[in-house]
């Protein structure tokens, strides 16, 4: 089952500015024992509010082309264009100069995998240091996923161009926003979330507060870049299953390759590996899968983040016994594993946040944004 055009009606369900967030912080941070080289270097965004021109003039049939620097993760906003063999689309920004590199990243129309719908399937990032003059950086072909993020070279440059050269089956594209952010120093403050639709439901930038705007709110020196790569249906074994992207099960080497340049990786699955499981009999299997995982990342350069599991009530279920899951993470920890926010501990004081006992309401997509602002708060200097 395809859950991103689910996940785009419930997260615009989810994004009134006045949803409600936890009544309290759970106990303390739970990073709060992070090392001071564990904090985050900031990746300066650059592109909010320039100057942008494209193929199209100042609007396409997806409004101003001024919103995809907008800060405002719209549906029904941003660049939309056709794509063919005689009109390849582009959206140029002025950055100013300065950087020495940059990261650029896109969320299109489309799911998190397999679908490209209006996304860029073939495309390449073009930078130019007066706007006349424009070199090719980086080239894309086959893109599959709706969102990306690349690391280019940007000394001397002033503007950057993506230029589309291939969309999907629709035979057009409609990018929601692009981004660029100072990578000068690295891409330390960039985050995958990968998960289950409980993730995919509270993670995605159509969220009004998301993640992002939270972290930038605390601490303005930063605003991270946050991907939402959480897929409906998915656990730990679809991580690593040896069919490359069947039905929905996205291999993790995948990942890795689709977002070399991102640093932090959030792994939050566990809902599906548990099910209805009232005796705690699949904890073994899930704690052999996600240290496979966790070896994985590391071995990819990766900070890797896992909250606890979110306390649920599967329909016709007498309940589900978390504590040997959440051990599994918890044993994670001497492996230099950050523990996110226990949603074990906050979904079991507040089921109402659960509109069918397993995926979160308004208020609890809410409180899951605020409650990973306050576990990730101790990174941010």
């Amino acid at each position: 089952m395809r859950w991103f055009a689910m996940v785009l009606t419930a997260a615009l369900g989810a994004c009134a500015p006045g949803a409600a967030a936890p009544d309290a912080t759970p106990d303390a941070p739970a990073i709060a024992d992070a090392s001071p080289s564990d904090q985050l270097t900031a990746n300066p965004l650059l592109s909010r509010g320039r100057p942008v021109t494209s193929s199209e003039g100042a609007s396409s049939s997806a409004g101003p082309v001024a919103s995809l620097v907008d800060g405002a993760f719209l549906i029904g906003d941003g660049f939309a264009a056709p794509v063919d063999a005689a009109h390849a689309p582009w959206v140029a920004i002025d950055l100013g100069a300065g950087p020495s590199r940059i990261l650029v990243t896109f969320l299109a129309e489309g799911e998190v995998a397999h679908a490209p719908g209006r996304t860029p399937v073939d495309y390449h990032l073009e930078t130019s240091p007066d706007g006349a003059t424009w070199h090719t950086a980086l080239t894309v072909t086959g893109n599959d996923t709706n969102a990306r993020a690349h690391a280019i070279d940007f000394t001397g440059q002033a503007h950057v161009r993506l230029v589309i050269d291939r969309a999907g089956a629709t035979g057009d594209v409609h990018l929601i926003e692009l981004e660029a952010y100072d990578a000068s120093r690295g891409t330390d403050d960039t985050w995958l979330f990968l998960g289950d639709s409980i993730t995919a439901m509270a993670m995605n930038r159509y969220v009004v507060p998301d993640l992002a705007t939270r972290l930038h709110a605390a601490r303005p020196d930063h605003t991270p870049l946050v991907i939402d790569a959480a897929i409906g249906g998915s656990q730990t074994s679809f991580a690593l299953a040896p069919d490359p992207e069947a039905n929905g099960r996205v291999p993790l080497d995948t990942w890795i390759a689709r977002f070399p340049d991102v640093r932090n990786v959030v792994v939050a699955y566990g809902t599906n590996d548990a099910g209805c499981d009232p005796t705690g009999a699949g904890a073994p299997a899930f704690a052999a899968n996600l240290g496979r995982i966790v070896d994985t990342l590391r071995a990819a350069g990766k900070r890797i983040v896992i909250p606890h599991i979110p306390w649920n009530h599967w329909s016709g279920c007498a309940g589900t016994d978390l504590v040997p899951y959440d051990a599994a993470i918890d044993a994670l920890r001497a492996r230099d594993v950050l523990a996110g926010p226990d949603l074990t501990t906050y979904f079991t004081a507040h089921p109402d946040q659960l509109f069918d006992g397993v995926h979160p309401d308004d208020a609890g997509v809410a409180a899951i944004n605020q409650l990973w602002a306050d576990a990730l708060a101790p990174l941010y200097p």
